[in-house]
């Protein structure tokens, strides 16, 4: 459901993007336009070589079926490995993210940031709540506490049981429960239960 919702979000045309660190695609399943969805951590749909001179790209069935026959993917035209076009520690994320991020100004444009099942310990991408205005209120919904200055090196962090938040809620506890409460209050369960129906 929560793919779902988020997709909702964007027929509605309340989706400014979709920031994600998932790499199974699900939000592609989903139905959100490549356009509106920055994989920070890249995804499994692509594959490429690693050789910065070469960087031939592979479909990534043809790779899946190599791995699953216990044998190591190698470039054909220069003998380099084969990886998904995933993100792993240490390098770097993608264009999209950066270009999405700064040059757009997505956060700065933001006028409501949701945060939706993270531990917001990997960075670059756990800074992103600092980004936008303060006036911009910030929605988690998550299975735990995170994001807040206690939790981590925060610029601002959220501020949940400050005395003067106006702008920071929670909701702790399962990320599709949650989602499916914000659903109903905003009265869009057939909505969701239709797109969730055909997909």
């Amino acid at each position: 459901a929560v793919h779902y919702f988020i997709y909702l979000l964007h027929t509605k045309n309340l989706l400014l993007r979709n920031y994600t660190q998932n790499i199974d695609g699900l939000e592609r399943i989903a139905g959100i336009p490549k356009n509106k969805l920055v994989e920070a951590h890249g995804n499994f749909y692509k594959s490429k070589c690693i050789n910065e001179e070469c960087l031939k790209a592979f479909k990534s069935e043809t790779v899946q079926q190599t791995v699953l026959q216990n044998k190591i993917p190698y470039c054909d035209e220069c003998t380099s490995l084969v990886k998904p076009t995933i993100v792993f520690f240490g390098e770097q994320l993608p264009t999209k993210f950066f270009k999405c991020k700064d040059e757009y100004k997505d956060f700065e444009k933001c006028d409501m940031l949701l945060i939706l099942g993270t531990s917001l310990k990997v960075e670059p991408f756990n800074k992103l709540i600092d980004e936008v205005p303060k006036h911009v209120p910030r929605v988690l919904i998550n299975m735990e506490e995170v994001g807040c200055k206690r939790h981590g090196d925060f610029k601002r962090g959220f501020r949940f049981d400050a005395m003067n938040n106006s702008t920071d809620v929670k909701y702790i506890g399962d990320v599709e429960e949650g989602v499916k409460i914000l659903v109903s209050l905003l009265g869009w369960q057939n909505e969701l239960n239709n797109l969730a129906s055909e997909g």
